[in-house]
């Protein structure tokens, strides 16, 4: 698979199966930035909790119809942090630093605490950039007082959620 950018594998599959018109912004990913002090060689599928006045960036799954963090499965040999990062800004055209493992679930899925890569484009009323609407139906900032946990991807994962969330913004 050579030295392809991140996502190139994954968007050429769906071009295969005739469901992307083109490759848009293949070439566009922005760099992997993490908060120094922060670097691990974990490797996984991964996303990002990004939170802005008390509200958790979120997107709802076009298959399931159900809510989660931004996120997904991991390119060959890259980070998770870098997962994390690349998937928040393809479903949600959101830049991020990557800062702090918050959570693991399950063996493979590292959730990582992300902050705005820029923080005036957070102001900005989300939108599904083109190339994830196939996956992506939405993207919200939430308050998780107002998501029904079973409005949520993983439904039994929702009360740690809560208490992560919690910890994020009164530490």
């Amino acid at each position: 698979m050579g030295d392809f950018p991140p996502g190139l594998w994954a968007r050429a599959r769906l071009l295969a199966a005739g469901l992307l018109v083109a490759l848009p912004g293949c070439a566009e990913v922005p760099p992997c930035d993490v908060v120094p002090g922060h670097e691990s060689h974990a490797i996984g599928n991964a996303g990002c909790m990004v939170i802005r006045d008390e509200r958790m960036l979120v997107v709802r799954d076009r298959h399931s119809g159900r809510l989660g963090f931004p996120g997904g499965a991991r390119d060959p040999r890259e980070p998770a942090q870098c997962t994390a990062a690349r998937e928040t800004w393809e479903e949600t055209g959101y830049r991020v630093r990557v800062g702090p493992e918050v959570a693991r679930f399950g063996r493979d899925f590292f959730l990582y605490r992300c902050f705005a890569g820029d923080r005036a484009a957070l102001n900005d009323p989300p939108q599904v950039p083109f190339s994830s609407r196939i996956e992506i139906e939405s993207v919200h900032w939430l308050r998780p007082a107002d998501i029904d946990s079973q409005d949520w991807r993983f439904p039994e994962q929702f009360p740690y959620v809560l208490r992560l969330f919690e910890q994020e913004i009164r530490p």
